[in-house]
């Protein structure tokens, strides 16, 4: 779509709205890389938690054993 528009001394040349569209494309795809990032990280952290809790209790388990 090519069509030169000129406004208060500047012309344009009509891919004005095309490159738009492009930037705001090239954003969502690195918004959405970003979100699974986040989300991969966000899993990453509850495991190793998980994990840590896990050997906590453990701990606490052997050490109260000859309490009762």
């Amino acid at each position: 779509m090519y069509r030169e528009t000129t406004y208060r001394g500047t012309t344009h040349t009509g891919t004005l709205i095309d490159e738009l569209i492009a930037t705001v494309e090239r954003t969502e795809a690195r918004v959405d890389a970003r979100l699974q990032a986040d989300e991969r990280s966000q899993e990453e952290k509850i495991a190793y938690w998980y994990a840590v809790a896990q050997q906590e209790v453990a701990h606490l388990d052997s050490s109260l054993a000859g309490v009762a």
